[in-house]
């Protein structure tokens, strides 16, 4: 066989071998967060004192409420709710039968339920959602900030807490509403919540001043 002759041969062979062989199969590049989104917090709450009447005539300390209402919230709250304190809320959402639940606790005190965010001071340049700023609002600590109505939002599962309170007050540059996505709750079960959240007399929602 001449050289020539041995070169086809070999070359048909290793064609074939190639084309025989199964494709390999790329790995799936894991999908990435889109850029600065930050997964809200599970809700925690913590006491708050700021300026005199920073709260209200005579009211300078608060029960701050933020973050996503899991399925742990009503324990915590319940941890806090003996200080008869206004509770400031903000919140995307969460959970409907914790914030029903959340919602019978704050009838029980009479609580004043209010939608704002709370800027702490000792968090200093670090963000207010961040793991550092995060780690204070757990210490359990009194802290030190300002009330901010501007930017704050009760969303989904929250408006059906903010219901509970026998005295509620919503700032009219905020937004509060009911707003669950498909397949969070049937309208039949979100009604059967708010009858449960408004069982006994119902008041009526107060505007506070921006």
């Amino acid at each position: 066989m001449t050289l020539r002759a041995i070169l086809a041969v070999t070359f048909i062979l290793i064609a074939g071998t190639a084309l025989a062989a199964p494709p390999v199969a790329r790995p799936v590049p894991a999908a990435r967060p889109a850029p600065g989104a930050v997964p809200a917090a599970q809700m925690v709450f913590y006491v708050v004192k700021g300026a005199p009447d920073a709260c209200g005539p005579g009211c300078d300390t608060w029960i701050a409420a933020e973050g996503k209402i899991d399925v742990a919230a009503a324990a915590r709250l319940r941890q806090v709710r003996d200080r008869n304190l206004p509770i400031y809320f903000a919140s995307p959402g969460g959970n409907l039968d914790q914030a029903v639940a959340m919602g019978a606790m704050l009838r029980e005190k009479s609580a004043i339920a209010r939608v704002a965010r709370t800027v702490v001071r000792e968090c200093g340049f670090e963000a207010q959602n961040g793991d550092v700023c995060l780690k204070l609002k757990q210490s359990g600590r009194v802290l030190h900030g300002d009330l901010w109505t501007r930017g704050a939002s009760c969303n989904s599962a929250c408006p059906y807490l903010i219901l509970g309170a026998t005295t509620r007050e919503i700032a009219g540059d905020l937004s509060a509403a009911e707003n669950h996505r498909a397949g969070d709750r049937s309208a039949r079960g979100r009604r059967a919540a708010l009858t449960r959240v408004q069982a006994g007399t119902t008041p009526k929602f107060h505007t506070a001043p921006s």
